[in-house]
């Protein structure tokens, strides 16, 4: 049956050749933001989902038996393929991979931006969930069910070429001046409501240093040590090659955007009283 999951691995969003996920005693993965998670349910259906929005599917396999038919597993095959099986080892969904010669150890991994991939030794993508829309750098809104404005009010926003400064007076507001974005000097992007409740941060304190926020030309928005220039959080996400930016709405959310204003990662807040009538997440 190969290497069993271990959810407790430093390579909690990584499922490798051998290993597999057992609906019964191992069934999620999360990726390493903690933000999406990979889940075989009961059922036997496979489906990514926020982690503390679990309505909210991105992508699902479409698949699916009954109780009696589990436990179900999902295993990554020494051909690429990655295939759920019933407690009758018979395959009831797989992603039909198959290279013509081995190019493994082949992986399947969980990315912030709620696409999985399977990648080969090269680190070529054989297959993925298509919930990262590759031609133009945003999230397939088919799956995940919210209903982008194409023509929303912009907010204030953070473009390609400014950063905001630790240790400044550099500051992003929203339009309404609710809410604000600062770089701290410990290494943490925090957004307050009213200059002091924590409504977000992106948890990457790292020491008292000189660090800044923004946007590299590949599509991803980073929090970097100014003196090592060396990173210490992402969005990690990435599309066409200009005119991203990072804005902050009304709501009190940060949405990193591209030039088709699609949304390439959002921060995950929850809804409450401080919030405007704004939709999240558009």
């Amino acid at each position: 049956m190969g290497v069993q999951y271990n959810p407790d691995s430093v390579f909690r969003f990584i499922l490798q050749e051998g290993q597999t996920l057992n609906s019964l005693n191992n069934p999620k993965m999360i990726d390493k933001t903690n933000t999406h998670v990979l889940e075989i349910t009961i059922m036997g259906e496979v489906k990514i989902t926020l982690d503390k929005y679990p309505n909210i599917v991105f992508w699902s396999s479409k698949s699916g038996g009954s109780i009696e038919d589990g436990p179900y597993t999902l295993g990554m095959e020494s051909s690429g393929n990655l295939v759920l099986r019933n407690n009758k080892f018979m395959g009831i969904w797989s992603t039909h991979i198959s290279e013509p010669t081995y190019q493994g150890p082949y992986f399947m991994q969980l990315y912030a931006n709620a696409q999985c991939a399977i990648r080969n030794s090269k680190r070529h993508i054989i297959w993925h969930t298509k919930t990262y829309d590759t031609t133009r750098g945003g999230l397939n809104y088919k799956w995940y069910g919210s209903s982008f404005k194409k023509d929303a009010p912009y907010s204030f926003t953070l473009q390609e070429g400014q950063q905001l400064n630790s240790g400044m007076v550099d500051t992003m507001y929203d339009k309404t001046k609710r809410f604000s974005c600062k770089m701290q000097s410990d290494g943490n992007l925090v957004v307050r409501h009213n200059e002091k409740e924590i409504i977000w941060s992106s948890s990457s304190i790292a020491g008292n240093d000189f660090y800044n926020f923004r946007i590299d030309p590949k599509g991803n928005a980073v929090v970097m040590n100014a003196q090592y220039n060396k990173s210490v959080w992402a969005t990690q996400t990435s599309g066409i090659p200009e005119n991203f930016y990072v804005e902050l709405k009304t709501n009190g959310q940060l949405l990193f955007r591209d030039k088709y204003r699609e949304i390439l990662w959002f921060s995950v807040i929850k809804p409450n009283s401080l919030l405007s009538p704004d939709t999240i997440n558009q």
